[in-house]
This record gives structure tokens, C-alpha cells and sequence, in this order.
């Protein structure tokens, strides 16, 4: 696995530009980690308690196990997995985490972007539970989902190191240069876009699954093939994730940078030419 450390070289922007992503080491400080898993760690005891559930005796646990009380929420109620996902999205560490001046450089560095935009709605933490699938990302480019621009950056590092038993993401690398690749529309959510004949472009790609470290990111272009892998492991798979965009992209000009799904944004109004519908009427 290639790795780079900031500030970045030629070498990694080549090694970008002609696979899509670039796995960058100690990219966030380890002390501002342990700010939000504390945090995330008060969120759910606060949940277990407002909860209605009998608290467990206060102890010291280190850092790694900030979500040792979770597998007992989720089984006392699955719902509340679903509210601590919301209300994590309002911690401030993680705030402080996503607005670090590291974005921009990247951005400005790899991508060449004079004016970098933060997709307002596409940046917070992702939880994927042991053992389920129904949650998992399908195969996808960042901009059919989250729009803004063609030309764009995600950011994605987990809170604990990702093994292949907790389910490391699975890249495609070089599918970057193929551009937007078609899709067909069934739903305004993003399980209703799906690429046109998925297991073909599968194929034309190598597949690789990166395994990361806490504080390590990896750093993806908006165009690279990317879907979840599932967690197989007894533990969370928490990651946090932030999207740049380029303000002066052509596209994001054109529809004055619509963000996507959660800004209520519809490929298929914004960008017909990458949408087919099916059964599904984009202006309803």
C-alpha cells in the first residue's frame, strides 16, 4: 500500500492523479481523536440513561473502548443506534475535526482548486454495526450523491484501526479517469441510483480494500468507484468523513453549486445526461 505523510510531493500527486485516491498517514492529531471518542462516549451514556435503562457503575476505560456500552443499547433498542447517529453530528469535537486548514491544502495541492468548497451537509460520522448489511454504501461516485461539483475530494478516517475483519472500504482505483459513469434512477434516495450494468464496471477495475489506521485518510477523488464492505467483527466500524468541492468546476457553476440528497438535490433534474429513469418520475 502506497503511503504518503503531508505535506504532500510530487510523487503522491502523481500517484493520485492515476489512481484516484491517496492514503495519507497521521493526517489528524491523535489527541483531537480522543476529544470526539470521549465525546462519543458521553453521547452514549447520556442515550443509555435518557434511555430509561439502568446505568452501569462509572469506570475508566481506555480510548478504544469509547463504545463499550453500545452493543447493549442496540439491544434494548434498535432505534437508538439511529438517534445517537443524529446527534453525533453535533459533537464539537468532531466540528474541530472537519474545518482542520489540512482540507484545503489537500485540496488546493492534489486537485489544483484556487476557491475549495465544504459541502455543508456532506461531512459527519459514519456508524456501520457489526454484522448488518441493509446500511452499507452501494457501489457509487461521491458526485451522484452529494453533487456541488465533478471535481472533488472525500475525506474518510475511522476512530479505530480498520482490519479486513471489521470491513475495510473497497476501492476502485483508476476508475476516476473514466468519468461519470450512467446511472439509473428508481427513488430520489441514493439507493435508487444505481450504475448501469454495476458488475460489468466491477470488473474493469482492479478492486483493492485498504486497511487504516486510527488517524490515517484516506482521500478520494468525487469520481472513484467506492462501495462499504461488511463489518464482521464484534465492534462498530465508526468513521468520520468530509467532502471539498472546486466553486469554479463548470458543473457546480452551472446549478450554483446544488448540493445533493441531503440538501435535496436530484441528479436527474440538475445533470439529466448522467440519469435514466426507470419507473421513477424525477420532477414528482
Amino acid at each position: 500500500m502506497y503511503k504518503a505523510i503531508l505535506p504532500l510531493k510530487p510523487r503522491d500527486l502523481d500517484f493520485f492523479e492515476a489512481n484516484g485516491y491517496l492514503y495519507v498517514e497521521n493526517f489528524y492529531n491523535n489527541r483531537l481523536i480522543e476529544d470526539l471518542q470521549t465525546e462519543v462516549k458521553r453521547l452514549i451514556q447520556l442515550i443509555y440513561v435518557s434511555s430509561g435503562m439502568i446505568p452501569p457503575p462509572k469506570q475508566e476505560s481506555p480510548h478504544e473502548a469509547f463504545d463499550v456500552l453500545l452493543p447493549e443499547l442496540i439491544a434494548e433498542d434498535r432505534r437508538l443506534a439511529g438517534y445517537l447517529y443524529d446527534a453525533t453530528k453535533k459533537l464539537p469535537a468532531l466540528q474541530r475535526l472537519l474545518s482542520q486548514k489540512e482540507h484545503v491544502m489537500v485540496c488546493r495541492s492534489i486537485k489544483g482548486m484556487k476557491f475549495p468548497g465544504f459541502a455543508a451537509r456532506g461531512w459527519g460520522l459514519r456508524m456501520d454495526l457489526p454484522n448488518e448489511s441493509q446500511q452499507l454504501t452501494q457501489l457509487h461516485q461521491e458526485f451522484t450523491s452529494q453533487l456541488g461539483s465533478t471535481c472533488g475530494l472525500v475525506f474518510w478516517s475511522p476512530l479505530r484501526d480498520v482490519t479486513q475483519e471489521i470491513g475495510p472500504i473497497k476501492l476502485y482505483p483508476g476508475s476516476h479517469r473514466s468519468g461519470v459513469f450512467k446511472l439509473q434512477q428508481s427513488s430520489k434516495d441514493s439507493r435508487g441510483l444505481k450504475i448501469i450494468d454495476e458488475d460489468r464496471v466491477r470488473r474493469a477495475f482492479p478492486m483493492i480494500q485498504p486497511e487504516v489506521s486510527r488517524g490515517d485518510c484516506l482521500v478520494l477523488d468525487y469520481l472513484t468507484l467506492h462501495e462499504s464492505s461488511k463489518n464482521s467483527s464484534s465492534f462498530a466500524r465508526w468513521s468520520l468523513l468530509c467532502r471539498y468541492f472546486d466553486f469554479e468546476n463548470v458543473y457546480g457553476c452551472r446549478t450554483f453549486w446544488k448540493g445533493g440528497i441531503q440538501e435535496g438535490g436530484d441528479i436527474g433534474l440538475l445533470y439529466p445526461e448522467f440519469v435514466e429513469h426507470k419507473g421513477f418520475a424525477s420532477n414528482e
